[in-house]
């Protein structure tokens, strides 16, 4: 019996554990925005083609529960967790839409602070994600807990960035600047998101 379950819960752990990977490499691309600014049209696209493979494999995971009665913990958890960390790279992707689509001549002052912080945290979701495979609650745990302290500095981050952009003349700049921004903090937000589901999946199955 235990021979014909194994496989049908791997299916799930390996597309959660793609979604995660998929995630990665977003954050990584929104550093290489930032970095590159030159090519940040480029990069955008980049970027919203890994949003869009984070789409394929929600759809996926969404077939995949709905024909599946044994699951390796709860459907609704895979369902959020799934979904917690599909709105991740959404708001990577909505952030760096924001830069082209507003002719940003340059990169924003803060921006790539926040991104190398987003990119931190977005590793150890995904590195948490393939500990559920074992259920390594303690090691989950501090995952959640960095993410959590990760999630703090992003704040302190957007509260310096704010302040720097409301101190410019120009009204229509400070707006953009001030999109950009919260886009990137809300996708620290739901990187704290994903690591509170991981917590309550390994808390729920320990």
């Amino acid at each position: 019996m235990r021979e014909w379950i194994v496989p049908r819960e791997e299916r799930f752990f390996d597309l959660l554990e793609k979604q995660s990977a998929n995630v990665l490499v977003g954050s990584g691309l929104m550093i290489g925005l930032l970095d590159d600014f030159r090519n940040m049209r480029d990069m955008a696209r980049k970027i919203e083609d890994v949003e869009h493979t984070g789409d394929a494999l929600v759809h996926d995971l969404s077939l995949e529960l709905n024909k599946s009665f044994l699951t390796p913990f709860d459907h609704e958890d895979i369902s959020r967790l799934a979904s917690s960390i599909d709105d991740i790279i959404d708001y990577v992707d909505a952030s760096a839409k924001r830069m082209w689509m507003y002719k940003l001549q340059e990169a924003p002052e803060h921006a790539r602070a926040m991104a190398v912080v987003l990119h931190e945290q977005v590793k150890e979701v995904d590195e948490g994600v393939r500990m559920l495979r074992r259920m390594d609650g303690k090691a989950i745990q501090a995952k959640h807990d960095r993410i959590n302290r990760l999630e703090n500095d992003a704040d302190d981050l957007l509260q310096v960035a704010l302040t720097a952009a409301f101190e410019l003349d120009d009204v229509k700049q400070i707006l953009k600047l001030k999109e950009v921004y919260d886009f990137l903090e809300a996708a620290t937000d739901r990187c704290e998101d994903a690591s509170d589901v991981l917590a309550d999946i390994v808390m729920k199955n320990r």
